[in-house]
């Protein structure tokens, strides 16, 4: 199982635009809200 790695905000907003501008068919899908936190224990379940 990969290892999740902290991003600072301005690292995410930049990984996001160049796979953007790179594969423009790209979707993405967050998940936000209660128990979706690594430590709910519900990631890569």
């Amino acid at each position: 199982m990969p290892k999740m790695r902290a991003l600072e905000l301005q690292e995410f907003v930049d990984e996001i635009y160049v796979d953007f501008t790179n594969n423009t068919d790209t979707e993405y899908i967050f998940f936000l809200g209660a128990g979706c936190s690594k430590s709910s224990g519900n990631l890569y379940t």
